[in-house]
């Protein structure tokens, strides 16, 4: 009786644990290496301008509205050439920082 209790506390448990799990660790995973990489190119570019400008327009697209309006007119910025602080928004959203 105890071990069909204990099996049964496992399959209950179990299944509707398995199918999150099964999702969840590769979209980790793939998140895990997109970061890895990130890391590695601002590391072999320090203070590449063209990194900066990837790295601003990919904020501009994926930031949230009110991080943007918080920054004022990013935008404007970004037209100007200055890509900066939006390329530091993005690292931060990522959570690489500079070396």
């Amino acid at each position: 009786m105890r071990t069909a209790s204990i099996l049964l506390g496992l399959s209950i448990w179990l299944v509707p644990s398995l199918p999150l799990l099964a999702a969840y660790v590769p979209l980790r995973m793939a998140r895990s290496r997109e970061r890895r990489a990130l890391r590695a190119l601002v590391a072999a570019h320090p203070a590449d301008p063209a990194l900066d400008r990837l790295l601003a327009a990919r904020a501009l697209a994926h930031l949230p509205y009110s991080s943007l309006h918080t920054m004022g007119a990013p935008w404007a910025d970004f037209g100007a050439g200055e890509y900066r602080a939006l390329a530091d928004a993005e690292l931060a959203r990522e959570g690489v920082a500079r070396l």
